[in-house]
């Protein structure tokens, strides 16, 4: 196993609850798991898990703000639920962009057969995708109405459209 130094490691416990809750009960375990090298090994067995866990929160918090950003009314459906239900997600997921997050809250939601908004759940699912154009007939709520999604990958991110049909 390679050494890995101390702002390494740390950034594994602020990624991972399990490891979190492994390293509140034996740090020097955690350190020899995750290969701290010799010269961060006490600093980083010293570190208090409290500190670790308050910092771990803020950083689950920022990410829910991004994701809620991206999927605003899906978060509002989830009403007061939505926090409790990103902190249970994030467990076990940390994806590299806001982007891919909403996608993989998106999807642990689906498997749970939550209601998402179709719209948002679409543009996420098109954020993973290699594609550069996407075309989708979504359901309006609360209207009930329908419209076509056109989505569009660009070099600043993603645009979008909606074209209602009206009846």
């Amino acid at each position: 196993m390679h050494d890995i130094d101390f702002t390494t490691a740390l950034g594994r416990l602020l990624t991972d609850a399990a490891l979190r809750e492994r390293f509140s009960k034996d740090a020097g375990t955690v350190a020899l798991q995750l290969g701290v090298s010799d010269a961060d090994y006490t600093a980083f067995t010293r570190l208090a898990p409290s500190d670790i866990e308050a910092q771990a929160k803020v950083l689950l918090r920022k990410r829910l703000r991004a994701a809620a950003a991206l999927m605003p009314a899906t978060i509002a459906l989830l009403g007061t639920d939505a926090p409790k239900l990103f902190m249970e997600h994030a467990r076990t997921s940390w994806p590299r962009s806001a982007m891919l997050d909403a996608h993989s809250f998106s999807r642990w939601l689906r498997v749970r057969g939550y209601e998402l908004r179709e719209r948002e759940d679409y543009r996420a699912r098109f954020s993973v995708l290699r594609g550069g154009m996407a075309l989708n007939l979504v359901r309006l709520r609360p209207s009930g109405g329908i419209a076509l999604q056109i989505l569009v990958r660009h070099e600043r991110g993603i645009r979008e459209w909606l074209l209602r049909f009206g009846w």
